[in-house]
C-alpha cells in the first residue's frame, strides 16, 4: 500500500484504507471516496491539488488529504 499523493499521472488504484478523524472520513465518503473504489489519477503535479476520476466524477483533493488515503495500484 502507498499514499495516494505518491502516485503518478494516469495511475489506476483502489482505496485500501482512509486514515484520519471522523470528519475527514465523512468528507471523503461524501465525495464518493470509500474503501475498494477504483480511482484514476488524472493530475498529480507538485504542490497543486490532485485531480482524480472515480465513479464517473472528477474530484479535486488537496495534497494533505490525499496523503491520508492508502491505495493499492491496479495493473
Amino acid at each position: 500500500m502507498k499514499d495516494l499523493c505518491l502516485l503518478k499521472d494516469q495511475s489506476i488504484c483502489r482505496i485500501a484504507q482512509i486514515q484520519g478523524d471522523k470528519k475527514f472520513i465523512n468528507k471523503a465518503a461524501s465525495m464518493g471516496l470509500v474503501n475498494n473504489i477504483q480511482l484514476k489519477v488524472l493530475q498529480n503535479s507538485g504542490k497543486l491539488p490532485l485531480i482524480l476520476y472515480a465513479s464517473d466524477t472528477m474530484i479535486a483533493l488537496n495534497r494533505k488529504e490525499a496523503c491520508n488515503i492508502l491505495v493499492e495500484e491496479v495493473s
